[in-house]
Order: C-alpha cells, then sequence, then structure tokens
C-alpha cells in the first residue's frame, strides 16, 4: 500500500515521458446532504480527458475542505466513506486514503494490471471525453451551518495523474495542468436549496408586472394545515394526483401568500422516466405573489433528498395542472438550485399541452382542474364548480383563488380550459392535460 505524501503529486514520475499533451478536466457532480445522525454530505467526482484514446492507469483526487464543517482528519477519525462509479469498474480498486493535513485529504486508485498491460480497453478503461463518474464521497457533518468548503486541491493535483497510451506500458504524466470546472466551497450543509418560479393562472393579474392575488390570505381563507391530505374521495376522485400524508402546518403564514403548494422531487435519467416510481421526496411549500415558491418558516425551500441521476421537481397545486421541470435541476455545484418555471413554454416537460402562456410573457400552471384528477373536464364544473357556486371558503371550485366561487371562475377559466375547440371566445385549441409522468 502506498502512502501519500504532499510531494508525491507534484514530483513523481512529471520528468517521465514528457511527450503526453493529454488534459483532464475535473468537476463535481450532484452534491446533497442526507438526512441521518448525524446528516452526510455526498458528491460525485467526474472527469474527462481532452482527446479519445487515453486510458486510466492511476488517477488521484486531492481536496481542501472546511474543518469547521466537518471536523480535522477526516480520514484518519473516520467520517469519510468512498465508493467506486463507472470509471473505476473492472480494473480499478482504491490504494489508499488519507489526510494531507488536517484540512485536506487525498485518495489513490490504482489498475490492477498497472505494471505489466498496454493501453487497452482489454486491460484499462478510457477516460472518456465526456464526464465520466469516478468517485462518490461521503462525509459526515459536523456542523449544518457551516459551508462545505470543498475543492480541488490544484497545486497537489496538476501533473500527478497516470495513464497509459496504446503502445506503452510505462507510466505517463499528464504534462498539462489539469482543468476544474467548478468547486464546492460555497456548498450549503443544510440540504438542497430552491430558488423556484412559478405562476398559477387562476390568481395571475395580467398586466401587473407578474403577480398574483393574495385574495385567499387577506379573506383568512388559507387553513394552517397542508391542504393535500383532505378526506376521501375528493369531490369524484378516490386518488387526487396530489395527494400526501404529511401533518405539516403552521402559526402564520409568509406576507403576500397565494396559496399552498405541494413540491416533488424525482430521480431519472430522462424526464420521460421520471414517474412516480422515480419520487425521492415531497415537501408542502408556500406560493408568494411573485411567483417565488418558499419553504414553510417563509425561508428559501430546503429539501434533503438524495439522488443518482437527473433531478426533476414537479410543483402540485390542489386545483390547477401539475407541471414538472424539463431541464435537470441537479446541476449546480453549490447546493442551490435555481429554475424560473415561468419564463419559457420548453421549461415544464410537455410544453403547451399542459402549461400556459398567460400573457406579459408568463407561462403558468393550468387552472381548472378542480378535482385533481390531471384533466380539465365537465366533471370539474358539473361536480365542483357548480355545487359549490354561490359559496366561500377554500374550495376546489374557487379557480380564481379569491375565496369566491362565481360565474367568473366558471365563464373565464373552465369554459376557456376545458377540452378543445368549441365556439367560446379565447378558447383554447389545445386540450390541456397534466403531462407529469404517471
Amino acid at each position: 500500500m502506498r502512502k501519500i505524501t504532499l510531494l508525491f503529486t507534484m514530483l513523481t514520475f512529471v520528468s517521465l515521458l514528457g511527450v503526453s499533451q493529454t488534459q483532464l478536466t475535473w468537476r463535481f457532480a450532484r452534491p446533497q446532504v442526507i438526512a441521518g445522525t448525524p446528516d452526510i454530505f455526498q458528491f460525485d467526482v467526474e472527469v474527462k480527458a481532452d482527446v479519445a484514446g487515453s486510458f486510466q492507469r492511476d488517477l488521484q483526487v486531492y481536496f481542501d475542505y472546511n474543518t469547521l464543517a466537518f471536523g480535522s482528519d477526516i480520514v484518519a477519525n473516520g467520517k469519510v466513506s468512498v465508493s467506486n462509479l463507472t470509471l473505476m469498474d473492472n480494473f480499478y480498486f482504491v490504494v489508499n486514503s488519507a489526510d494531507n493535513t488536517n484540512s485536506k485529504f487525498a485518495v489513490i486508485t490504482e489498475a490492477t494490471n498497472e505494471m505489466s498491460q498496454i493501453g487497452s480497453a482489454t486491460f484499462f478503461n478510457e477516460v472518456s471525453t465526456s464526464f465520466t463518474g469516478f468517485l462518490r464521497f461521503q462525509i459526515e457533518i459536523l456542523d449544518n451551518n457551516q459551508l462545505a468548503g470543498v475543492s480541488f486541491d490544484q497545486a497537489l493535483m496538476n501533473g500527478g495523474q497516470y495513464m497509459q497510451s496504446g503502445s506503452n506500458t510505462d507510466p505517463i504524466a499528464y504534462v498539462n495542468p489539469s482543468l476544474y470546472e467548478n468547486s464546492l466551497a460555497s456548498s450549503s450543509l443544510k440540504g438542497l436549496e430552491f430558488s423556484i418560479n412559478c405562476f398559477l393562472e387562476g390568481p395571475y393579474d395580467i398586466g401587473t408586472g407578474s403577480t398574483m392575488n393574495t385574495d385567499l390570505l387577506t379573506g383568512n381563507y388559507l387553513p394552517m394545515n397542508q391542504p393535500f391530505n383532505p378526506a376521501l374521495p375528493y369531490y369524484d376522485n378516490a386518488s387526487p394526483e396530489w395527494l400526501y400524508s404529511g401533518t405539516e402546518s403552521v402559526a402564520t403564514f409568509p406576507s403576500n401568500t397565494v396559496d399552498w403548494v405541494l413540491v416533488q422531487l424525482r430521480d431519472a435519467d430522462i424526464p420521460a422516466n421520471a414517474t412516480s416510481a422515480t419520487i425521492v421526496g415531497s415537501t408542502p411549500a408556500f406560493l408568494l405573489n411573485d411567483g417565488t415558491i418558499v419553504g414553510l418558516d417563509g425561508n428559501a425551500l430546503v429539501m434533503k433528498q438524495a439522488y443518482n441521476q437527473n433531478l426533476y421537481m414537479v410543483v402540485y397545486h390542489r386545483n390547477h395542472l401539475a407541471i414538472m421541470s424539463n431541464y435537470n435541476m441537479g446541476l449546480s455545484s453549490t447546493g442551490n438550485y435555481v429554475y424560473n418555471f415561468s419564463d419559457d413554454v420548453n421549461k415544464v416537460f410537455g410544453g403547451v399541452n399542459g402549461f400556459k402562456d398567460m400573457g406579459d410573457g408568463v407561462f403558468g400552471l393550468v387552472a381548472a382542474d378542480g378535482n385533481a384528477n390531471g384533466l380539465v373536464q365537465s366533471s370539474d364544473e358539473q361536480l365542483v364548480w357548480k355545487i359549490e357556486l354561490g359559496t366561500s371558503g377554500y374550495l376546489g371550485g374557487d379557480f380564481s383563488l379569491n375565496g369566491l366561487i362565481q360565474s367568473d371562475d366558471e365563464n373565464n377559466l373552465w369554459k376557456i380550459n376545458s377540452g378543445a375547440g368549441g365556439q367560446v371566445p379565447g378558447k383554447s385549441t389545445i386540450e390541456y392535460v397534466s403531462q407529469v409522468p404517471k
């Protein structure tokens, strides 16, 4: 077992066979906080080569980290674990993990056939020219209020990776310094923090500069308990799309609250495969009148969910069609995930079939799914709106979210969005259906 020293990477073999010009680019991926005792900070390390035909012999990674967040000497103290990803398949093992001073640690990997075989897919893995998973790290968190401070130690890594060419058994050092795409230095350890923006058609005020009414709040209609666990059947529906068994409640609401929403995370390779079987977490939240979604404490929405592929977010509202992000939410290197659903119809999976241009260049969730079955259809009028017409409260037939069930809910929202075609002025040619994968 080789020992890691600070000088090993910088000096050893750099002078050997300096003809190689291969360069590596490193990045962190999928940083996340996994709830536990203690919580765990998990991240992947990915790498790519600048030219094809670069076969992995040894790869070494050196990290700096915040000792206030994790403690010091985290390898010696058993606070960090390492597992293999794709690039380590078949031919490789971790030779050594060690602390390099109390705020650095390192991992060296080695090929089983390192000393005897030429570079070949038969004996080694090629470092692809697209990012490939190398290793996954998990570190126990000492203080969630600190930032991770995790970054590649470039001075130690540059020049210290080893490969084999297709015709040489000698170790060849990468002569060009490696490149580093990102850092986790500012990554939060409280969980995945989301800055999300979306709008609801019902309460949207056209021409106001992208705001929604807060009539449910000012009229004292909002329930203190999360509303996604109602008595069943919910109108005619035994299984509302947003059914959620949590018992969350609040004592007060953030100022400018429009309504409750339910936020869900799904883990899949592509959005079409982000079915209900891929759900990794759900939480109720509040939608503010400027389109911002916040946590129940009124601060940024934070979720502690583990995921392995790409992260997709679903936003549910009790009488609007749900939407799901069309692009991976998990691309942040800081743990802060920013996504604006409202500025482009293609931000939502399924596009115009389940999302609507509301004017002002703003897109929003389609209103009038009164019974939460993912469709705007006759039952939303007959079994929801018509039964509640003339009443007030926190009700499914209040498509405009003003606390009143009136003719406007039918004429301006249900009639426009129900089915397709017809002679109603402004009638959509699109039959709106929730595009969230089942």
